[in-house]
């Protein structure tokens, strides 16, 4: 028997691609169409028995109802095993496949992968597939995408040792990803790995900066009191659409993970692992600016402050925010 229904996840962790239909099944056609790539790569590279991969479109299957219907009663001509998947299933084609269920197990060789994001959970199709015993139903509903799973899948990929700097750097990167990028990505980093080993560095050369190498960057300027690379960034921040408000956000947030990285240096800190480049930042500015701690308060302060005066007047906001740079970098020496 078949069984319970499995998520995406467990069943690609799972590995088992010996089932003789596969039913993939959501609510998010992009998801649904992300997951069916992946459990076709999957397949295709677990199951060298099987021929290249025939794609039909329900349209298609509309067209040619018997593609299913005979599809186990056929023999392949050149030895190799039939793969074929069927996207966008609705409950119009019920009639063209329910006649595959109701027959018995099929037998082994043939692979079918149906894949919809419209049917219900009291789908009669869907049901008719658990029914019969020889489909395996996977969820393609997207589920928390946690380190440990990060980490296996990097594990797959041939990257054995990931420091926990850079697992937790990859992991916020990818965890607001679709699942095709976020696959790409994972794939690009184990080219990247050196010897299977992924360092924070390797993460920070291989992927796009985000919000946090961003804010590390004006971070960084500011404890160097570098006016010029200060507003430049404020600057450059302008020029791209980004608003003030916006702007002095992001600078409230590099300030205060800079105060958390000083909290965390003596085991005060709660919550998540301060990034690895703040961290390193910070330390470094702690050797050079005398009472660190307070000036951070202060800077942190002076930057809510401006920000609740631009939410209620935005009269030389731009101004006034540049100014505030330059005397926080003055300030942090």
């Amino acid at each position: 028997m078949a069984a319970k229904d499995s998520d995406l996840a467990a069943f690609l962790a799972r590995g088992d691609f010996t089932s003789p239909a596969l039913f993939l099944f959501g609510s998010n056609a992009d998801f649904v169409d992300s997951a069916a790539t992946e459990v076709i790569d999957r397949v295709r590279k677990s199951r060298p028995d099987l021929s290249g991969v025939e794609r039909f479109s329900a349209d298609g299957l509309n067209a040619a109802p018997a593609t299913v219907i005979d599809f186990f009663n056929e023999r392949p001509l050149f030895g190799d095993h039939r793969f074929l998947a069927v996207t966008g299933v609705t409950e119009r084609q019920s009639s063209y496949i329910d006649p595959l269920f109701q027959s018995g197990p099929p037998e082994m060789g043939p692979m079918l992968l149906l894949c919809s994001n419209s049917l219900t959970s009291k789908s009669k199709l869907l049901g008719a597939a658990r029914d019969s015993g020889f489909c395996t139903m996977i969820r393609a509903y997207e589920a928390e995408f946690t380190r440990s799973e990060l980490s296996e899948r990097l594990a797959e990929l041939g990257v054995d040792t990931v420091e926990p700097s850079a697992l937790d750097l990859a992991h916020r990167r990818l965890a607001s990803e679709d699942l095709a990028t976020r696959t790409q990505t994972m794939r690009m980093l184990a080219l990247y790995a050196r010897n299977g080993r992924l360092s924070a560095e390797d993460l920070d050369a291989c992927l796009p900066p985000g919000e946090d190498q961003l804010a590390g960057e004006l971070l960084a300027a500011l404890l160097s009191s570098d006016l010029r690379a200060v507003v430049a960034w404020r600057r450059r921040g302008a020029a791209e659409g980004a608003e003030p408000i916006g702007q002095l956000s992001i600078l409230a947030r590099a300030l205060s993970e800079a105060r958390r990285a000083r909290l965390a240096a003596t085991g005060q800190a709660s919550g998540p692992p301060v990034f690895w480049k703040t961290d390193k930042i910070v330390k470094d500015a702690a050797r050079r600016i005398r009472d660190i701690d307070m000036k951070l308060d202060r800077a942190i302060s002076m930057v809510h402050q401006l920000e609740r005066s631009a939410r209620s007047s935005e009269g030389l906001i731009q101004e006034r925010t540049e100014r505030l740079l330059i005397v926080l970098a003055r300030g942090l020496r």
